[in-house]
C-alpha cells in the first residue's frame, strides 16, 4: 500500500512546485510592468508646485510666491498670472538636479525654483495664477492661489511693536512709514539692476542668445596690435547659457595671442539693455591680433551652438580691417617689417676679462609692449666672433589689455685678438604707432680685456688629443702560434683555388665601379651649368611681374647665384654672414653692393610700397653684378 502510493505523492509534490513557480513569475512580471508603467507616468509629467507661506497678508505688505519645476529637461520661461491690483517683481530663479534610482534604474530630473515678491494695492480676496513653465515644445500648468488682503494683519496687530525689516524683504528698508513705492495704486515693480551703457544694443542679433564681435581699432600699421572681443548675449529671463563645439574666429593673416584664458568659463561683465529687454553679457574671448600684411583684411566669424530649447548655433560677425605697412619716411636701416610697440633695450657682458680664444656672454633684452623686432644689429669688426643667438620671449596680457613682456637675445662672442678691445654698440629699431614716429634703440656694450693665449694651441681634432692621452702599451704582445693545419694553406694546391674564389667576386665589383665612374664622367661633360638655365629663368619671370614678386626674385636670385659660388645650399643664412661670404668670393664691392640689393629687395617685399620701376631697376642691378661671373659658375 506505501509502495502504490509514493508515485501518487511524488507527482502531487511536483504540480504543487510547478504552480508556486509560475505564480512567482507572474507576480514579478506584474510588479514589474506596474513600476515601468509609474516611472513612465512620472517621467511623462514634470513635478509642478506653486506655493506661498503667507494666504494672509496686510495691504501694502510683500509676500513671497514660490514655483518649484521639475522635469527630465530644464524647465524654462516661467511665468506668475496675476490680478488685478497686485504687483510682482522680476523673478529670480535657481537651478537644481536631483538624482533618484529606483528598482536599479536611474533617474535625472533637472529643475528650477522661482521667488516672485508681490504685493497687493487693495484689500479683498485675490487668485493668483496660474504659472507656466516650458518644458520642450509643450507648456504646462500649476494649480493656483488664493491671497486674502486684510487692513490690519496680524504681524501688526495692536501692542506686538514694530517689525524688524527682514533681509530678503526688498521693500523691508521702507519700514513702516515713508514713501511707499506702490503709493500711486498701480504695479510699480522693484528696482531692476542698472544697466551699463557701454554694452547696450538698440536691438538683438538673435533669438534669447546672440554673439557680438568687436575690434578696438579699423585700420592699423603691419604689426600694430589690433584687439579682437568677442561677447555673448543672454536674455535675463533665461538660464545660464550652454555651449558647446565652439569655433574660434579665422584670422590667418594676423598673428593671434590670447589675452585671457581660454579654458576658463565665460566671465559675467555687465548687465545692459537690448532692445528694450535685459540681457546678462558674457566675454567669451579677448585676444591681440597682429597684422603681417598691408590691405584690407578680414576677421572671420566665431561659431558656437547653444544647448536647451532654444539651442541652435549661432556665430558673430565678421570684422574688416585696413591694414597699412609703416611708413617710408624716416624708416631706419635695419628696420623689420611688423616691428611696431613701445620698447627700451638693455643689454649686459660677462666676463669682462678672459684669455685670447675665449668666450664671453652678451645679453641683450627688449622690454614693452607689442610686436618685438625679431633681430638686432651687431657690431663689426675682425676682432671677435658673434655666434648664433639663443632667443627666448616672455610676454602675456598687462593690465590694460595689451601683450606685453620682454625678448632676451644672448650671443656667444669670442674674443680673436689680445688686448684691451671695445666691443661697440648694438642697435635695433621698431615702429611707434601711438606716436606715429620710428624710434632707434641702441645699447654700448663697452669693452673686453682680452689676455693673450698663455698655453698651447688646442689640438684640431679632439680625437686624436684623447687617443694620445690614452697609456702606453702594458706589455708585448706574443706572436701567435701556426697550427699544422695552417701550415697546408702555404702549399698551391690550397692557394689556387683559394685565391680564384677570392678575385673573380673582387674583378667583378671592380669592373662593376669603373662602368659608374666612366658613366658618371660622360653625364658631367654633356650637363650644361645650371645657373647659366636659373638665370634666365628669373629674368623671364622678372618681365611683366608685380613689385612684390620682382622683389622676392630678386632676393632669389642672390641666394641661387650664391649657391652656385659657395657650392652648399645657403636658405636660412642671415644676411650679414651671407655678405661676408660673398665678399671673400667675389672681387671688388660686388658682395657688398649685392648684400644692400638684397635687405632693399626684402624691404620692398614686405611692405609692397615699392613701385614697379624701382622693383625692376634693382633686379637689373642685381642681374648686372651676377652676370660679370655667370660664366665661372656651374
Amino acid at each position: 500500500m506505501t509502495r502504490a502510493a509514493a508515485p501518487h505523492r511524488e507527482r502531487f509534490f511536483w504540480s504543487v512546485y510547478s504552480a508556486c513557480v509560475v505564480a512567482r513569475a507572474v507576480l514579478l512580471a506584474t510588479l514589474f510592468v506596474a513600476g515601468a508603467a509609474t516611472r513612465a507616468f512620472a517621467q511623462s509629467q514634470p513635478v509642478l508646485e506653486l506655493s506661498t507661506a503667507t494666504p494672509t497678508v496686510g495691504l501694502g505688505d510683500a509676500f513671497d510666491v514660490t514655483l518649484i519645476a521639475q522635469d527630465t529637461e530644464i524647465p524654462s520661461f516661467p511665468e506668475l498670472a496675476l490680478p488685478p491690483g497686485m504687483a510682482a517683481s522680476r523673478p529670480s530663479i535657481a537651478s537644481s538636479r536631483n538624482i533618484s534610482i529606483t528598482n536599479g534604474a536611474r533617474t535625472d530630473r533637472l529643475g528650477i525654483e522661482v521667488h516672485w515678491t508681490l504685493r497687493a494695492a487693495q484689500t479683498g480676496t485675490f487668485v493668483v495664477g496660474p504659472a507656466t513653465v516650458h518644458v520642450g515644445d509643450r507648456v504646462w500648468t500649476t494649480r493656483r492661489l488664493t491671497i486674502r488682503v486684510e487692513r490690519d494683519t496680524p504681524q501688526r496687530a495692536p501692542g506686538r511693536g514694530p517689525q524688524r525689516p527682514s533681509i530678503f524683504d526688498p521693500f523691508g528698508i521702507f519700514g513702516g512709514g515713508g514713501a511707499d513705492p506702490f503709493a500711486d495704486g498701480l504695479a510699480q515693480q522693484i528696482a531692476e539692476p542698472q544697466s551699463d551703457p557701454a554694452y547696450e544694443l538698440e536691438a538683438p542679433f538673435g533669438a534669447g542668445v546672440f554673439l557680438v564681435a568687436k575690434a578696438d581699432r579699423a585700420s592699423a600699421v603691419v604689426g600694430e596690435q589690433v584687439t579682437q572681443t568677442v561677447l555673448l548675449y543672454a536674455n535675463a529671463r533665461l538660464q545660464d547659457p550652454q555651449f558647446s563645439d565652439l569655433h574660434e574666429a579665422p584670422a590667418p593673416q594676423f598673428l593671434r595671442q590670447s589675452l585671457l584664458d581660454d579654458a576658463q568659463p565665460p566671465k559675467l561683465l555687465a548687465l545692459a539693455r537690448v532692445g528694450g529687454e535685459l540681457y546678462r553679457v558674457y566675454q567669451l574671448r579677448k585676444v591681440a591680433l597682429f597684422p603681417l600684411t598691408p590691405g584690407a583684411l578680414r576677421i572671420g566669424a566665431m561659431r558656437l551652438v547653444m544647448q536647451g530649447p532654444r539651442g541652435g548655433e549661432r556665430a558673430s560677425k565678421p570684422l574688416d580691417v585696413r591694414v597699412v605697412a609703416a611708413p617710408l619716411k624716416g624708416r631706419p636701416a635695419g628696420y623689420a617689417a611688423g616691428s611696431v610697440g613701445e620698447f627700451t633695450l638693455r643689454a649686459e657682458v660677462g666676463p669682462r676679462s678672459i684669455e685670447e680664444g675665449g668666450t664671453f656672454v652678451v645679453t641683450a633684452t627688449l622690454d614693452g609692449q607689442g610686436q618685438p623686432p625679431p633681430r638686432v644689429l651687431l657690431p663689426e669688426g675682425p676682432r671677435f666672433e658673434w655666434l648664433e643667438p639663443d632667443v627666448k620671449d616672455h610676454f602675456e596680457a598687462n593690465e590694460a589689455g595689451r601683450w606685453a613682456g620682454r625678448r632676451t637675445f644672448t650671443w656667444g662672442v669670442r674674443a680673436k685678438v689680445a688686448g684691451a678691445q671695445p666691443i661697440g654698440k648694438m642697435e635695433v629699431s621698431c615702429y611707434d604707432a601711438r606716436l606715429r614716429t620710428y624710434a632707434k634703440l641702441t645699447a654700448d656694450l663697452g669693452r673686453v680685456d682680452v689676455a693673450p693665449r698663455t698655453g698651447p694651441a688646442p689640438a684640431a681634432d679632439p680625437v686624436r688629443r684623447g687617443l694620445a692621452e690614452l697609456p702606453e702599451a702594458l706589455g708585448e704582445v706574443a706572436e701567435p702560434q701556426v697550427l699544422p693545419m695552417a701550415r697546408r694553406l702555404d702549399s698551391w694546391v690550397f692557394a689556387v683555388p683559394i685565391a680564384v674564389t677570392l678575385l673573380l667576386p673582387m674583378g667583378a665589383l671592380c669592373t662593376f665601379l669603373l662602368r659608374l665612374v666612366v658613366a658618371a664622367t660622360v653625364r658631367a661633360r654633356r650637363k650644361k651649368p645650371r645657373f647659366a638655365k636659373t638665370l634666365r629663368d628669373l629674368q623671364g619671370e622678372a618681365k611683366g611681374a608685380t613689385p612684390v614678386a620682382v622683389e622676392a626674385l630678386s632676393a632669389r636670385l642672390v641666394q641661387e647665384f650664391a649657391s652656385a659660388v659657395l657650392k652648399t645650399p645657403v636658405r636660412g643664412l642671415r644676411d650679414d654672414d651671407l655678405g661676408a661670404l660673398l665678399t671673400e668670393r667675389l672681387s671688388g664691392n660686388d658682395g657688398a653692393q649685392l648684400l644692400g640689393l638684397v635687405r632693399d629687395a626684402r624691404d620692398g617685399q614686405f611692405s609692397g610700397l615699392t613701385g614697379p620701376d624701382e622693383a625692376q631697376a634693382r633686379f637689373r642691378a642685381v642681374v648686372a653684378i651676377i652676370s660679370k661671373y655667370a660664366g665661372k659658375v656651374p
